[in-house]
Order: C-alpha cells, then sequence, then structure tokens
C-alpha cells in the first residue's frame, strides 16, 4: 500500500514570491537565459587558476596550504574574502 503524501506548507509559485535570484560563475553568455526571463543573476567573473595549467596550479595550492608562506597566506585570505562575498550576496 502506498504512503499518503505530506502536504506541502506552500505552493511552489509562492516560492518565488520575490523572483529568482541566480549566482553564475564563469561563463557569462550562462547568463543571458535567466536573465530574459526576469531572473536577478549576479556574475562572478572566475577562471582556472593558473590560466587552466595544472602543473601550476598544483604549485599554487601548495602554495595556499602552506601558511608560513607570505604568498599562501595572502591567497588563502583572498579566497576566504571571495567565499564570504559569494555567501553574503
Amino acid at each position: 500500500m502506498a504512503k499518503p503524501k505530506p502536504k506541502a506548507t506552500a505552493s511552489p509559485a509562492s516560492l518565488f514570491d520575490e523572483g529568482i535570484r541566480a549566482l553564475n560563475v564563469g561563463v557569462a553568455e550562462f547568463a543571458l537565459s535567466p536573465r530574459t526571463h526576469g531572473a536577478t543573476v549576479l556574475q562572478l567573473d572566475w577562471r582556472p587558476p593558473a590560466g587552466g595549467d595544472r602543473e601550476m596550479g598544483l604549485l599554487l595550492a601548495r602554495l595556499e596550504d602552506d601558511p608560513d608562506d607570505p604568498i599562501g597566506s595572502r591567497v588563502s585570505a583572498a579566497n576566504a574574502q571571495g567565499v564570504e562575498r559569494i555567501l553574503s550576496a
């Protein structure tokens, strides 16, 4: 015997009473369709670390993990600030 479905507390339409807000990371063209349909889209200009160069990216990751390295600590602080800005937007 099938279990009864729980009753929804809000209609699906009421979930978007304040409109749709989206975060688009990277390719700006991906935000065009949601904007066309009335969504508010925050664009984050993100690119892969080291221009996509895997070896350079691994070196940068090692720097970030080293709290005694002045560059690594700056990278870590900048990343933390970036995440905080995204979460508070």
